[in-house]
């Protein structure tokens, strides 16, 4: 489903447009000439279009039948041909709901400078079924063209309050965006303002005779330029970083009668309410561990144990709604029942201090602390401590050694559920390094050049390349590695270690290059693992850049030469480092009697670069780029 940048698209259902409600904004046609004549935006002159102006309102109908309207106004200016897709509005919503009070108008300018309106016609809105419990209404708007103007208005109601949540940031520019809303009083909803950009009108009080109750809260905000949101690499989940307001019911226990407390305390005791009947079954696995496992008297080697047998025993299927013995017996279950299994295995070989920890995976957003809640967390992983040393465990994928959770998992903290001394938050990070090392030996023979291409990966790099070698016979590895590089080509191949996910992989390449009898040859020493451009592009990035772990990468190349060779051009060393210890560049070149040694080394030694640290880490890799790009030259003695 595609989204749209001008519209907010809503998934909610709705209930009959009370007559008294009317549509909140002013009348549709409040469009100028210089509107009109606006031929690019001046405070990001790459916009395709900018939202003039934009409103919002929501509110709650009535206490008696609790329902939620959103009226929705938006007047856009289309600066760009690439931006004709904007004029056309995709909204879906549940079958139950009901989207009314649609217009749509398009204005531009003729000949003589007079404004023309196209008004869109009923006959224009389609209504089509997007899936089992969802419907869709687009419609395109008329006549446009670059320079037009587009207004568009409409209402929806909703039985679920999540109407209230808005966005003030797009993938392009807003001149100025308001949004206001009247809460009713249950259910209780926490009020987060997210992202890096702040309402110069910031508003919450207390408002009198509100839609047929006493009080209601009210709120207005309003941002005036707010820029467009641009993603770039290396971005966990927009949603953390996008300006946006995001409402949240707050949580109350359900074990609890008259309760009122809603923190962390209150949520756990209802977890364990929830997982408790999952975590009562040892004995079912000690039953079922091999006896090699319950028999080996080093905990950190039992627990590698543990962890390889249930990461091999299961296959992994999300829609598995069976209890725990069932997927065992099966051998077929869901992330969460995975790791709930080695929970439960780890404690039947008498690892004791294993715990449970929830967590949001990057692509799902980061967790609220502010109060507790339910809504952010979407997974499970294991926690244990061996000898002192923590390690956490998710069995869910085949490639990943004891102590390497998938790189998903890598969004910030975790809640470690303790339930005798209370649950507690920490930061979630693999025990593992990831590192890789590119080793190349080249020979310059009269016609050809002959070589060795040796790769050795750890970690994250390792269990990507697991992952790619098990899809792959030795064929396909060979054409993909000459397709990548289609000057050579593939004489041999094999690898180590790719079922021992506890050793390094290693990939070994023996290769030719033909070479034409020229006096010149161009030899670039880090053909494999080129980084071709720089993945940091903007000139100014407001949310952080998370890599999600630390990383190095050396690259250590020889080349021997005939005595009929001279070396015409060696890039010169260099040395680059990010401030505060944020990373390094380590680049030597020398030439030794007939032989060439390369050696480049770089590493990255933090997860997560705040946006202050942007500009140093972008041209760090225009500098490593600017290594990796230069040639050696060598010239043949007459």
């Amino acid at each position: 489903m595609k989204k749209n940048a001008l519209l907010l698209l809503i998934l909610i259902s709705t209930i009959t447009f009370s007559q008294k409600n009317k549509f909140y904004f002013p009348t549709m046609g409040n469009i100028t000439l210089e509107e009109l004549k606006m031929t690019h935006y001046e405070k990001d002159s790459s916009a395709i279009a900018v939202i003039l102006e934009e409103q919002s309102y929501v509110h709650f109908n009535s206490r008696f039948r609790p329902s939620y309207t959103r009226d929705y106004y938006v007047k856009a200016k289309i600066l760009k041909k690439s931006a004709f897709k904007k004029a056309t509005i995709r909204i879906p919503f549940y079958k139950s709901s009901k989207l009314e009070n649609i217009s749509g108008i398009t204005y531009n300018l003729n000949d003589e400078n007079e404004i023309v309106k196209s008004l869109l016609s009923d006959d224009a809105i389609f209504k089509n079924k997007y899936s089992k419990n969802i419907q869709l209404e687009s419609f395109a708007l008329p006549n446009i063209k670059v320079g037009s103007v587009i207004e568009v208005r409409f209402s929806i109601t909703t039985k679920n309050y999540g109407v209230y949540d808005w966005k003030f940031q797009t993938d392009i520019p807003k001149i100025k965006t308001v949004y206001k809303a009247h809460l009713p009083s249950k259910p209780r909803l926490k009020v987060r303002m997210i992202g890096f950009l702040k309402p110069f009108i910031d508003k919450a009080y207390i408002k009198n005779k509100c839609f047929e109750v006493y009080k209601c809260t009210a709120l207005h905000y309003e941002m005036k330029d707010v820029p467009a949101f641009k993603e770039e690499a290396y971005l966990t989940s927009k949603e953390n970083y996008i300006s946006r307001i995001s409402f949240e019911r707050e949580y109350n226990n359900p074990y609890k009668k008259n309760n009122d407390v809603k923190d962390w305390e209150n949520l756990d005791e209802s977890l364990r309410n929830t997982y408790e009947r999952h975590l009562k079954k040892s004995y079912f696995y000690k039953k079922n561990l091999p006896r090699f496992v319950l028999l080996e008297k080093d905990k950190l080697k039992k627990a590698n144990l543990v962890y390889t047998f249930i990461q091999r025993h299961f296959i992994k299927n999300e829609k598995s709604k069976n209890d725990l013995q069932t997927a065992f017996q099966t051998k077929v279950a869901s992330s969460n029942q995975i790791n709930l299994s080695l929970y439960n295995a780890l404690k039947a070989a008498e690892i004791n201090n294993v715990k449970l920890v929830l967590l949001s995976t990057r692509e799902n957003g980061f967790i609220t602390k502010l109060h507790a809640t339910l809504e952010d967390f979407n997974h499970i992983i294991v926690r244990v401590i061996i000898k002192g040393k923590k390690y956490f465990l998710d069995a869910t994928n085949k490639e990943n050694p004891f102590g390497l959770i998938p790189f998903s998992c890598l969004n910030g903290d975790g809640r470690v559920l303790d339930y005798n001394n209370g649950s507690y938050w920490e930061p979630i990070k693999s025990t593992i390094p990831t590192s890789k090392t590119i080793k190349i030996k080249l020979s310059l023979l009269d016609d050809r050049i002959n070589g060795t291409v040796s790769i050795s990966t750890n970690g994250y790099d390792a269990a990507a390349k697991r992952a790619e070698l098990n899809t792959y016979n030795e064929e396909t590895i060979i054409e993909n590695f000459e397709s990548k590089h289609v000057f050579l080509d593939v004489e041999n191949y094999n690898n180590e270690n790719l079922t021992d996910l506890n050793k390094n992989l290693k990939e070994n390449y023996k290769i030719t290059i033909d070479i034409d009898n020229d006096n010149e040859i161009r030899i670039n020493p880090f053909f494999e693992d080129l980084i071709k451009e720089n993945p940091f592009k903007l000139s100014k990035r407001l949310y952080p850049v998370d890599f999600g772990y630390k990383r190095k990468k050396t690259f250590l190349t020889s080349i021997e030469i005939p005595a009929n060779y001279s070396v015409k051009k060696l890039p010169k060393d260099k040395a680059i480092t990010i401030p505060n210890k944020g990373g390094v560049l380590i680049y030597k070149a020398n030439v030794i009697d007939n032989k060439i040694t390369i050696y480049l080394k770089y590493q990255l030694n933090k997860e997560v670069y705040t946006n202050n640290e942007y500009l140093y880490l972008k041209e760090f890799f225009n500098q490593l780029i600017q290594i990796q790009r230069s040639d050696i030259i060598l010239e043949k003695q007459n």
